[in-house]
């Protein structure tokens, strides 16, 4: 509820100033035109005029109240602490990092992750600021101990690195890839104050790579996934191993990172010096369960439009292995999909909603050999959680 408001609040408000200016605009026009009478002989247009400046007074009033709504909100619920959870043994580190322990101030209309996430998503300062603080990318084909084939897409630096430069590999989240902004955001961010290296890891089939072997099994972000990551930090140690790996995840990218520390621990024990998980599931079976039910509502049907937009051009590619992989059968079932989100009698009752539910119900479960999404989706928690008990590497969870 929280989500609407905070949108609602900004929205009506910029609406209603606008169209006061708007109405001001005209009204200060036809005065100039027709100017005001010097008395009161003409009552019809007296009133006219007296109409206008009610309907101004109350837009004005209307944007008070909007601006005073959403101040009170703001200066109630949004700035906040971090809650922190720890352990006796790493309480010298929080007290030294004075970040943890500062208050927070979101941005004005988005007061929490929902609304954030949307503005995220479309607002224009994002795509100005990328093109002002452009980040290219080298891409390396790494193969794999199956024969698959993770692109690993470098950042390009301008100046000379030091081979000891810690190295930060990046997560996407689910379907994303390199060149998503968040992605490119965090590189400059990190660029601007730190002399790193950085690598981004691109999921199985995503991100422009290809599945160059026919019995290669697609992304399916399950034990797989953490494999090929766990792969990838041993190739990234082996290029420098002068310098510190340190991990970051998004969503469900921060998941797999989670679980990379927790179940192969002894393996990087000395090689990976520190993760962050940002929102990250812990149990991917309630995530699931939420996507199954999910109602038409405006956010839910963005979030999984654009999940299942970008998970469909992989597939739909006539050069894609997935094509191939898929069969013809499983492309009519994703088409016939695609044909009822795109009709308009199923904008607010989809039968067959298209979000990644349908999509591991389609695609995943076929190649990993589970019956049912939900024994995808329970063993994947079981794996995520028994990783959270099993971590001894520095790991900040947001």
């Amino acid at each position: 509820m929280l989500f609407y408001f905070s949108l609602a609040v900004p929205f009506f408000g910029f609406f209603a100033f606008v169209l006061y200016a708007g109405l001001l605009l005209a009204f200060y026009g036809l005065t100039y035109y027709k100017p005001l009478p010097d008395s009161c002989a003409d009552c019809l247009q007296c009133g006219n005029y007296v109409l206008q400046a009610g309907v101004l007074r109350w837009l004005w009033n209307l944007f008070l109240l909007f601006v005073l709504l959403g101040a009170t909100l703001y200066i109630r619920s949004g700035h906040s602490t971090p809650r922190l959870q720890f352990s006796d043994k790493i309480a010298w580190i929080v007290r030294r990092c004075h970040t943890l322990r500062k208050g927070f101030w979101p941005t004005f209309a988005a007061f929490d992750g929902h609304s954030q996430s949307a503005m995220f998503a479309v607002w224009p300062g994002m795509t100005l600021a990328l093109k002002r603080a452009t980040v290219e990318f080298e891409r390396e084909d790494l193969i794999m101990e199956d024969g698959g084939t993770i692109a690993l897409d470098w950042a390009v630096e301008a100046e000379e690195i030091p081979e000891d430069a810690p190295v930060l590999i990046l997560l996407p989240g689910v379907v994303g890839e390199s060149h998503n902004p968040y992605m490119k955001s965090l590189i400059h961010y990190c660029r601007c104050r730190r002399q790193w290296r950085f690598v981004c890891k691109n999921w199985r089939g995503f991100g422009g790579s290809e599945l160059t072997d026919e019995k290669q099994i697609p992304e399916a972000w399950d034990a797989r996934s953490v494999k090929d990551l766990y792969q990838c930090v041993q190739h990234v140690h082996k290029r420098y191993p002068r310098a510190k790996v340190l991990g970051c995840g998004f969503s469900l990218g921060a998941s797999m990172m989670s679980s990379l520390v927790g179940h192969y621990k002894e393996e990087l024990n000395g090689v990976v010096a520190g993760v962050v998980c940002l929102s990250g599931p812990c149990s991917y079976e309630t995530a699931m369960n939420r996507m199954y039910h999910l109602k038409p509502l405006p956010y839910d049907w963005i979030n999984m439009g654009v999940l299942w937009k970008n998970m469909r051009k992989y597939v739909e590619s006539p050069d894609s292995r997935w094509r191939d992989t898929l069969g013809d059968k499983q492309l009519m079932l994703i088409d016939e999909v695609m044909c009822q989100r795109q009709s308009p009698k199923e904008f607010y009752n989809m039968l067959m909603p298209a979000n990644a539910w349908v999509w591991h119900n389609l695609v995943t479960i076929k190649f990993l050999g589970y019956k049912t999404v939900e024994e995808y989706a329970r063993e994947m928690s079981l794996y995520a959680l028994k990783a959270l008990s099993m971590i001894e590497t520095p790991t900040l969870l947001l």
